[in-house]
């Protein structure tokens, strides 16, 4: 956990708001690479940023409510703005709610695909990983998501990851897609995706690299997402993909409407 120090430090720079941690550090998968992410509520006037380069902490303005799952974060500074309301407590009312949001995206990007090229099929893959990851109540963590799918054994999440075809995106490939990724990120978001994929690289776990750098891809707009297929030289999406795509995210709707 963070030093007394820093913990201080935030309750002082945010006293009159809700701070707590979120993210791969607050589930427990955390390694030497990761960021504690910090949300901020209220974040008007916040911009993200890294706050304490010596601790990894990032501050990430939040500003609507139950966006996380209560049992998934840690309260740091409780305000006027009832923790007990920022948050979620209902654990299947947030996994459905936030699985059904994945499988609209991963249906958007599956049908604009059909022109946009393999980068929007990409983005649509890892959506429906991260909707399935939710079906099976696992709180998505982009950097951990290859290591989250293996632990799962499940076959839907296996399918998915056999049809983006990772190991197609190695070695030198793997890093130059990964600068142009680079370039379209914020200042925060730059750095903590420049040290993950070069901490992949160094402990050769390039499909693991592969994977975050998809799943990266997923959460571009667009106007981004057609640049990126041109620059990264993605290309157009193949047949079989499309309609491998197609069912696994039928098959994820038909899971979503039994989630209990």
């Amino acid at each position: 956990m963070l030093s007394q120090e820093t913990l201080d430090l935030l309750s002082n720079m945010y006293n009159d708001r809700t701070v707590f941690l979120v993210g791969c550090m607050a589930l427990g998968l955390g390694d030497k690479s990761c960021y504690y992410d910090i949300a901020v509520y209220p974040g008007k006037g916040i911009v993200k940023m890294i706050l304490n380069f010596k601790e990894n902490v990032i501050v990430i303005p939040i500003n609507s409510h139950r966006e996380f799952l209560k049992k998934n974060t840690v309260l740091i500074h409780a305000s006027s703005f009832d923790y007990q309301y920022v948050v979620e407590h209902d654990p299947i009312k947030y996994y459905r709610k936030k699985a059904l949001d994945a499988l609209k995206k991963a249906m958007e990007n599956y049908l604009l695909s059909k022109n946009g090229g393999n980068a929007f099929l990409k983005a649509s893959i890892m959506n429906v990983v991260d909707a399935l990851l939710l079906i099976n109540k696992t709180e998505p963590a982009p950097s951990h998501i290859f290591k989250q799918i293996s632990e799962l054994n499940n076959p839907e999440l296996s399918f998915a990851i056999e049809v983006a075809k990772l190991d197609e995106n190695l070695g030198s490939l793997l890093k130059v897609r990964a600068n142009l990724v680079l370039k379209e990120l914020g200042p925060a978001d730059s750095t903590v995706f420049s040290e993950k994929i070069d901490h992949f690289m160094a402990e050769n776990r390039q499909v693991e690299a592969s994977a975050y750098l998809y799943h990266k891809l997923s959460q571009f707009p667009n106007d981004k997402l057609t640049m990126l297929n041109q620059r990264m030289k993605l290309g157009l999406s193949l047949e079989k993909d499309s309609k491998d795509v197609l069912s696994i995210i039928k098959k994820a709707s038909d899971k979503l409407s039994m989630l209990i």
